[in-house]
């Protein structure tokens, strides 16, 4: 099963096409919303947000993919060929996009193994990352079935 967990307070620009894909994967994606903590202190968003990142994912068995601008850029076939690898190799894949100021990965990565890639080397909003992050997983489960969705 793949979880996608998002710290959100809305979809209210990308909504519709989020439903769509989500439609689309069925049963094969659960989405899981953490409303974002509210506080004028960037340290502790950043330290509670990723608390309750960490009560999510210990309720599964996982293999945990962190959305990050800073790190490992993929293409869309180098994507499908992991999703691919980490289906066979977890019960749960686990996406997770932070907020704002991010989440704290070092805390992160004491509480469960953590695989950081990138959407894109440009930086957008939360909402356009997470249908991003959607249309891609259902892209490359499309590619894995070749469904001809994904024009090669």
């Amino acid at each position: 099963m793949i979880h996608l967990i998002h710290i959100s307070d809305g979809e209210k620009h990308f909504g519709e096409a989020v439903t769509e894909y989500t439609k689309r994967l069925g049963k094969n994606i659960e989405i899981h919303t953490i409303k974002p903590v509210k506080h004028t202190e960037i340290s502790y968003i950043k330290r509670e947000e990723t608390k309750k990142l960490i009560e999510k994912i210990q309720k599964l068995k996982w293999t945990v993919i962190l959305c990050d601008e800073r790190w490992e850029v993929l293409d869309t076939i180098e994507f499908s060929e992991l999703l691919r690898k980490w289906r066979n190799e977890s019960e749960n894949i686990i996406f997770i996009i932070g907020w704002s100021y991010g989440v704290d990965i070092d805390n992160l990565r004491l509480n469960a193994p953590v695989r950081l890639i990138q959407l894109s080397s440009l930086v957008m909003p939360h909402g356009l990352a997470y249908l991003v992050l959607i249309e891609q997983i259902y892209r490359a489960m499309e590619i894995i079935k070749w469904s001809g969705y994904h024009h090669i």
